[in-house]
This record gives structure tokens, sequence and C-alpha cells, in this order.
């Protein structure tokens, strides 16, 4: 990137980790079920087919509602770039006694083995070569991992490389459970 690009991304993700969290009992199925529904011409218009399992029960965490929404949303435009027509994203829901888990798999091409780590690192991209096909600046997933962690969470990355990816949000479960 040009130094003035590299300044004011750089800046944007730094300032990302000072965002202030708004924390509270946030139900996370009513998330998901907005993220997808907001979602639904662009998976159409490329013939995805999207599962949601768990997504029918309350599921509630400990987290900033908008925060969720980003995170997901990114996940799930990561998958719907990386998934090609006819392919599938499921979003799975899973409440835990400590713990709630959100997971998006795809069935898009896969992120290879020794880049699983660094694709939270800023500007890092799985394929970053010059006939590259998908767009993004590589930060989407360094901010989402910080907003995680910021709300006593995680973002974790997995793989076959080659025919599958798979992101798990973790965020505390709520006070109230």
């Amino acid at each position: 990137l040009p130094g003035d690009i590299r300044v004011l991304t750089t800046s944007i993700y730094l300032d990302a980790q000072k965002l202030p969290l708004d924390l509270g009992d946030v139900h996370v199925d009513r998330v998901v079920h907005n993220v997808l529904t907001g979602m639904a011409p662009l998976l159409n218009e490329k013939s995805l087919r999207v599962e949601c399992v768990g997504c029918d029960a309350p599921v509630v965490a400990h987290a900033d509602s908008a925060r969720v929404e980003q995170i997901l949303l990114n996940l799930l435009s990561n998958a719907l770039r990386f998934t090609p027509p006819l392919g599938t994203i499921t979003v799975t829901l899973r409440p835990g006694d400590d713990a709630v888990s959100v997971t998006v798999a795809d069935t898009g091409t896969g992120i290879p083995p020794g880049k699983l780590t660094a694709i939270f690192e800023p500007f890092v991209q799985v394929d970053s070569g010059l006939t590259r096909t998908v767009g993004g600046t590589g930060l989407g997933l360094t901010i989402s991992r910080a907003l995680a962690r910021g709300m006593g969470g995680d973002l974790v990355a997995d793989s076959d490389g080659a025919s599958w990816a798979k992101f798990t949000l973790t965020l505390p479960g709520s006070a109230a459970d």
C-alpha cells in the first residue's frame, strides 16, 4: 500500500481497538437473524445456501450488541466473498454454561494451514498475489478478533486448506443465565 493509505488504515485499526463497549445481555440469535436478513439479497444473488443450526432458540451472551453484529457481518461477508456460487454457509449457535459460540463455516476456498494464525494480523490476506480475485484490505479479521477479545471472548479459525473454512466467535455467557 502507498504510505498515506497504510497510515490511514493503521489508524483506523488502532482506533477500533479503543472503541468503547456497551456490555449487556445480547440475544445472539436475534443478531444472527438480523445480519442474515440484511445479507439475503447478496446471498441469493450468488445462489448460496444458508443453514442456521441452533438459531431458533434464544441464545444470550454478555457482550456489546453492535460489536457482535459488526463481527458477524464481517465473518458472513468473508464467507460470501470466498464461497463459490451454489456453495453453502452454515451458522451454528451453541449456548454453554460460561460461554456462547457462533460458528460461521463455508464451502469456499479454504485457508492454508500456515495462514490460520497470520490472517488475524493487520494487512494479511490469504491470497495477496497480483492475480488475486477477491478484494479486501486485510483488516476485517484483525478488528473482529480485537473486538471479540475486548468483550472477553475470542475469534479463531480452522480450515482444511482447500475446500472449507470455519470461524468461531466465543463470547461470555449472560450473567442472567
